[in-house]
């Protein structure tokens, strides 16, 4: 339930500023506005204020705006306040609003969150990272991570064996370790939130091609900030 309404949320702000990308074009073109609808009909409520009717539908998976003329026809050609009146360029321009607002919220979006600071996966960015971690992206079914129930997004911290304890940082560490310990008995430390995990398990030590001796794919992840100029240019990247 909770993800459902995440997902709305989120389809709810890029659904408004994609219909306000073409509301606000419509109005500096002098068309005539008569709907700004948030999701499909039948219509739940809205409210009136000057020409337009502002309005919130049964469907919350899109939106729309509605704007005087846009289908067509001979009496709308007449009308100095229809879409289908205006000039090619001017129609052009509320078209593709939508999607120029669309880029525009990406764009200061990711510029804010650079600023803040982002955990994401790092690559050849770690040099860059802060409180940097080794996460668990993938496992394969029927594999010992998997029988152990390992799950995805734990966070490897390091390996118990004959009752020493040994910390990893790296993904080359946790990989050189269960390679040199294959067959062997021992147990994977990993952190779920808060908490921490101890999972007793046997690296294989002829496993499938591909799989890897625990069934697992990692990435290293931590949280990354730039400068306010910085963060705008890579908002810019990111965007493009």
């Amino acid at each position: 339930m909770f993800t459902i309404i995440i997902f709305i949320i989120v389809l709810g702000v890029l659904v408004l500023a994609h219909e306000w990308g073409h509301f606000v074009m419509a109005k500096r073109a002098g068309m005539r506005v008569e709907e700004f609808g948030f999701g499909f009909p039948p219509r739940l409520f809205g409210f009136k204020k000057g020409e337009t009717l502002y309005s919130i539908n049964l469907i919350p998976f899109g939106g729309f705006v509605k704007i005087f003329g846009e289908d067509g026809g001979e009496e709308a050609m007449k009308n100095p306040r229809s879409f289908s009146s205006k000039k090619a360029g001017s129609r052009a321009k509320v078209i593709v609003a939508g999607v120029v607002m669309n880029l525009i919220l990406a764009f200061v979006l990711l510029s804010f969150g650079n600023t803040l600071g982002l955990r994401v996966g790092l690559e050849d960015e770690s040099r860059n990272a802060k409180d940097y971690k080794v996460q668990i992206v993938q496992i394969v079914l029927n594999s010992p991570a998997a029988l152990a129930k390992i799950e995805i997004l734990d966070e490897i911290i390091g390996f118990k064996l004959g009752g020493q304890n040994f910390e990893t940082k790296t993904i080359e560490e946790i990989q050189n370790f269960i390679n040199s310990h294959k067959g062997q008995q021992l147990a994977v430390m990993t952190r779920r939130g808060n908490e921490v995990i101890e999972k007793d398990i046997v690296p294989r030590v002829n496993p499938p091609e591909g799989e890897g001796a625990l069934g697992i794919s990692m990435a290293l992840t931590g949280v990354i900030k730039y400068p306010w100029y910085e963060a705008i240019y890579r908002g810019g990247q990111q965007t493009g």
